[in-house]
């Protein structure tokens, strides 16, 4: 199990016949299953961002899902049984009763926002706004919708399958229309 850079996934060797599925979890047991996930042999993805919470007495940091109930896996549909007979796993993601398939660009552009210098944090799910493309930097390529926050930018990554998104700082003149 890796933990870098807001993400903690497991990384093996990839088969160009294995997609990216959604696996919805118990409520607080996405890392639990993702290091369970990882035990059977199954690449997994959850990406995290830090948060600051107030205790009583303290502040602590905490590391938290950015999509919390889901993880991540890359496997061939053929090996779902094997995800969902990890314990809290819910079922995977589906649509007409078949599990549906995650895009991978919107995969490559979670990674391409974690590992990014910028703050990467949760974001409601925007389905209307201006869709741009980065067009330099450390997120070029990736594309998303642009909203105003505070005194700057942000980029939301949707993610469409979830009905969830993520969204990053971005300079306004990195982007392009798409």
């Amino acid at each position: 199990m890796l933990e870098t850079a807001g993400v903690a996934s497991c990384l093996l060797d990839a088969f160009a016949d294995r997609e990216w599925y959604a696996a919805y979890t118990c409520a607080q047991h996405e890392k639990t299953v993702s290091q369970q996930i990882c035990a059977k042999g199954i690449e997994v993805l959850l990406p995290t961002a830090p948060v600051e919470r107030r205790r009583k007495d303290r502040t602590v940091q905490l590391d938290l899902p950015l999509f919390p109930g889901y993880v991540f896996v890359r496997m061939r549909l053929e090996e779902r049984l094997k995800v969902l007979s990890v314990p809290s796993v819910v079922r995977l993601v589906t649509f007409n009763g078949k599990p549906a398939a995650v895009d991978s660009s919107e995969i490559e552009a979670i990674r391409a926002c974690l590992a990014s210098p910028y703050g990467v944090q949760p974001h409601p799910y925007v389905a209307t706004g201006s869709r741009v493309r980065v067009k330099c930097g450390a997120l070029q390529g990736v594309s998303g919708v642009i909203v105003r926050h505070d005194a700057g930018c942000r980029l939301v990554i949707s993610i469409q399958l979830l009905h969830q998104a993520l969204s990053v700082e971005i300079h306004p003149w990195d982007v392009e229309p798409a």
